[in-house]
């Protein structure tokens, strides 16, 4: 979170003579930020970065010196550092929570550069992440569409050969997935039952890969 950090002095730095009200609440919000990811709030981390980002693309006189793009990608940056960090340490349930916070920013970010295309490839590592931590192979189908949408723009650019790469590899999982599910259908043929009208109500959907009713963060296939 260093990198991060120094951006956030920085931002103070180059907005206290303006004098605005807008450079204030952008300020508080960064400052804000800080806190929440030393105590390990990383939705609330992220969620303040991005309403901060927002503020100065709205308002560039409020930070002339600061470019909202650079500041987001920072702090995604410094996220995606951790998430490995946790990812070595075998802490699934961090990691999903780290990918889910990511995703709205990631989202702004696709919305404020379009025509960059390492966000649609940084959003399909994160969908590759949470596939790996849930064991959810829908998760990777999701990877595959960003990849290949970062593929569309302009070839790529600089991404386009990590992006053929992850894709290929996604691809291929996807492809194993559903010979799986295959296999799994034929070894439990379904055998329909009436539902007891006493049986408590559990809130599930059903899967697009695997086919199978499960809750959103178990695994396909069981």
């Amino acid at each position: 979170m260093l990198r991060f950090a120094i951006l956030i002095t920085l931002f103070a730095t180059c907005a206290l003579p303006t004098l605005a009200q807008d450079a204030d609440r952008i300020s508080k919000m960064l400052t804000e930020s800080t806190a929440a990811f030393k105590g390990n709030n990383y939705f609330l981390g992220v969620g303040k970065v991005q309403q901060a980002c927002g503020m100065m693309r709205a308002n560039p006189s409020a930070a002339p010196d600061c470019n909202y793009v650079d500041v987001a990608a920072s702090c995604l940056d410094a996220v995606k550092q951790n998430i490995t960090t946790l990812q070595a340490k075998g802490d699934t349930k961090g990691v999903a929570q780290r990918v889910q916070a990511l995703q709205p920013l990631l989202q702004s970010l696709m919305e404020w550069d379009r025509n960059n295309p390492r966000w649609h490839y940084e959003k399909g590592n994160l969908f590759c992440a949470e596939s790996m931590a849930y064991n959810n192979v829908g998760f990777t189908m999701q990877a595959v569409m960003e990849y290949k949408q970062a593929l569309r723009i302009d070839n790529g650019g600089a991404y386009r050969e990590n992006c053929q790469r992850q894709l290929e590899i996604c691809q291929k999982a996807v492809a194993q997935g559903w010979d799986n599910a295959r296999a799994w259908d034929r070894a439990h043929p379904v055998h329909y039952s009436a539902p007891s009208i006493n049986s408590p109500t559990v809130y599930k959907q059903s899967c697009p890969l695997c086919g199978h009713t499960h809750g959103y963060n178990e695994a396909c296939w069981h």
